[in-house]
C-alpha cells in the first residue's frame, strides 16, 4: 500500500474507513443480542432444524420426511446447519449461542450489501457521502427488521443478500468484484428461505445478460445456478409436505374463488409496510430517469429498472404464496408479513438511496465544472 500509486493508497484507506464505520454501526445494532430473547419461529424453525443437522446427515434426511418433526421442513439449510457446525465444534446444543451466531450472521449481510453502495459510486468522488449513505443504510435495515434482526430469526438474513446482489450485479458497475460478490450473496439468500428463490432467479437471469461478457471468460459461475433450485427439490425427495399445496396452486391459476378471496386481506397486511415506501421511491425513480438518466449511464451504472423488476416478483411471489397457503390466513399474516417483506422494504430503500448519490453526484460534478480555474492566455508573442 505504501509502494503502490496514491490512488490506490487512498483507496485503500477509504475501504478501511468503510469497514470500520460500518462495523461500529452494525455493533450498534446488535446490541439487543446482549439480552436473550428467542422467538418461537426462531426456537421451532431455525434451531429445531438445526437440531437435526448436529445429528448428522442421515437424521436429516429422515427427518425431513417425518411430519413429527415439525412444519416447515423444507427450509433450505444455510442458516441450520451453520448453526449445528458451531454447536459441534464444542458448544453443544444451546438456544442462546444460536441467537448470537444468526445475529451476526445478519449484520454482516447487512454490512456486505451495505459496502456495495460506496463501491458503486466510486467514479462520482462524492467524498463521506456515499459511505454515510451506507451507514444511514445498515440503521434502516435494522429498523425494517426491528427485533427480528436479534431474535434468532434469519428473515433479514436472506432479504439483506437478496438485495445486495441487486446491487452488486445489477446497479454497480460491470467488474469481476462486483460479480464475484453478487454471486456468493445470490446464493446465501437462496440457500437461507425458500421466499428468496423467485426473486433469485430473476437476479440471475438478469445478471447473466448484463454480465454475459465476463460469462463467455469464466463458464464455471452459470454452473453454480442450479444451487439456487437445489435445496427445494432434494427436499420433495426427501417427503417434505411443501407449505403450499399442489391443489391450491391449480386452484389459483383456474380463479378458485375460494384462493382469490385472501387477495384483499393480504394486499390489506402489506399496505402499511409497502404502500408510502413504494410511492415514494416510485416518484424518485421517475424524477432520477427525466432528470438524471444521463449522469447515471455516465456512472456505469445499471439502469434501475432491473431493480423494479426483481421487486415485482418478489411480492408477486409473496402475495401467491399467502394465496395458496395452507395455513388459516390471518395467523399467517399476522405471525410472518412484518418478515416475509423485508426484502421489498429493502430493495425500495435501496432505489431511493442509489438515486440520491446519484442527484449527489451530478451537483458534485457541476460544482467541479463551474469552479474549475480558466486556461491561462496565450502568450501574443
Amino acid at each position: 500500500m505504501l509502494r503502490g500509486n496514491p490512488s490506490t493508497a487512498s483507496e485503500q484507506a477509504g475501504w478501511a474507513l468503510a469497514v470500520v464505520v460500518l462495523g461500529a454501526v452494525a455493533t450498534l445494532m446488535l446490541l439487543p443480542l446482549v439480552r436473550p430473547a428467542i422467538d418461537w419461529d426462531a426456537r421451532a424453525t431455525w434451531f429445531q432444524h438445526a437440531r437435526w443437522f448436529y445429528g448428522g446427515g442421515e437424521f436429516v434426511q429422515r427427518a425431513i420426511g417425518n411430519a413429527a418433526h415439525g412444519y416447515n421442513r423444507d427450509y433450505p439449510p444455510l442458516v441450520p446447519a451453520t448453526v449445528a457446525s458451531f454447536w459441534r465444534s464444542g458448544a453443544g446444543v444451546d438456544h442462546r449461542s444460536g441467537q448470537i451466531l444468526v445475529g451476526i450472521l445478519n449484520a454482516s449481510a447487512v454490512v456486505v450489501a451495505a459496502l456495495a453502495i460506496p463501491r458503486t459510486f466510486r467514479l462520482a468522488r462524492l467524498g463521506p457521502a456515499s459511505l454515510l449513505m451506507s451507514a444511514a443504510w445498515v440503521v434502516a435495515a435494522f429498523g425494517i427488521a426491528k427485533e427480528f434482526g436479534t431474535d434468532g430469526y434469519a428473515d433479514l438474513l436472506w432479504a439483506a443478500a437478496a438485495t445486495g446482489a441487486v446491487l452488486y450485479l445489477l446497479v454497480a458497475p460491470i467488474e469481476s468484484t462486483n460479480g464475484s460478490i453478487g454471486v456468493v450473496l445470490l446464493l446465501v439468500s437462496a440457500l437461507t428461505k425458500n421466499d428468496a428463490i423467485a426473486p433469485a432467479l430473476v437476479v440471475a437471469v438478469l445478471a447473466a445478460l448484463r454480465y454475459r461478457a465476463l460469462l463467455r471468460r469464466t463458464p464455471w459461475v452459470p454452473a453454480l445456478s442450479p444451487l439456487l433450485v437445489v435445496w427445494p427439490l432434494l427436499a420433495r425427495r426427501f417427503g417434505a409436505d411443501p407449505l403450499y399445496e399442489p391443489g391450491a396452486v391449480f386452484d389459483l391459476l383456474r380463479g378458485d374463488s375460494s384462493v382469490w378471496n385472501r387477495l384483499e386481506p393480504t394486499l390489506r397486511a402489506m399496505r402499511p409496510l409497502l404502500l408510502w415506501p413504494a410511492a415514494v421511491a416510485i416518484f424518485v425513480a421517475i424524477v432520477g430517469t427525466v432528470a438524471l438518466s444521463d449522469e447515471r449511464r455516465g456512472l456505469a451504472l445499471g439502469g434501475c429498472w432491473r431493480l423494479w423488476a426483481v421487486w415485482v416478483v418478489a411480492c408477486i411471489s409473496l402475495v401467491a404464496a399467502y394465496l395458496v397457503s395452507g395455513l388459516t390466513l390471518v395467523d399467517h399474516l399476522g405471525s410472518s408479513i412484518d418478515r416475509t417483506t423485508m426484502a421489498a422494504q429493502l430493495l425500495l430503500l435501496t432505489e431511493i438511496a442509489v438515486w440520491s448519490l446519484v442527484a449527489m453526484a451530478a451537483l458534485a460534478a457541476r460544482s467541479r465544472s463551474g469552479t474549475a480555474p480558466e486556461p491561462p492566455p496565450r502568450d501574443a508573442a
